[in-house]
């Protein structure tokens, strides 16, 4: 039947896109047998995994081994879990506890403040050893050598620190280490910057 006898039986439908063309018949079979291959292929590979599982001589054993996997993950899997909670009670306990001492500050002792400065020195400046820490009451003395394009960071880094109140900066800047014995035996460069002869 061509498409002519079909609009002559359906005329309310001629040139409408439900009478099916040779493209749409085409298209629907690329579906069929694209939906047909995959359908084989599917049960093709549940075959292959029966037949790997229920292998009369390695069967069992290899049945064991995904029996043994699956329980292992499950049990790792509750470790993970409660480490995970246990992580996330810490952290919520360690922001409680920094909004208690943001919203109401304790007083700390003068000894804890410097130690605490020093820590953070460590951590921000390439020569924490130059750098000299006095406190009194709150207030910070910053003396000692430091290289010109660390003292913001340093500073930055001091004012966030809990307990201080003022900080006075005494420290002489300097361009770069050299001449300044002070500022020797800095943090080793990276290796990459190294050249080996």
């Amino acid at each position: 039947m061509n498409k002519q006898d079909r609009s002559e039986l359906l005329p309310e439908f001629e040139g409408s896109e439900f009478l099916p063309t040779t493209e749409t018949r085409t298209e629907s079979t690329w579906m069929t047998a694209a939906c047909l291959a995959s359908g084989v292929a599917a049960a093709a590979g549940a075959g292959a995994m029966l037949m790997y599982y229920f292998d009369p001589d390695r069967g069992k054993a290899r049945r064991t081994v995904v029996r043994d996997k699956t329980t292992s993950t499950v049990r790792h899997g509750g470790k993970v879990v409660e480490g995970f909670y246990a992580d996330l009670s810490n952290r919520a306990h360690g922001l409680k506890a920094e909004l208690d001492n943001r919203l109401h500050p304790k007083p700390v002792d003068d000894s804890k403040l410097v130690a605490r400065l020093r820590s953070k020195l460590g951590r921000v400046s390439t020569h924490p050893h130059a750098i000299g820490v006095a406190c009194t009451d709150g207030k910070v003395i910053l003396n000692g050598h430091v290289l010109v394009d660390e003292v913001d960071r340093i500073l930055f880094s001091v004012r966030l620190v809990p307990g201080v109140k003022a900080i006075e900066n005494r420290m002489a800047m300097h361009e770069s280490a050299v001449g300044v014995p002070e500022l020797g035996g800095s943090i080793p460069k990276p290796a990459e910057d190294f050249v080996m002869a």
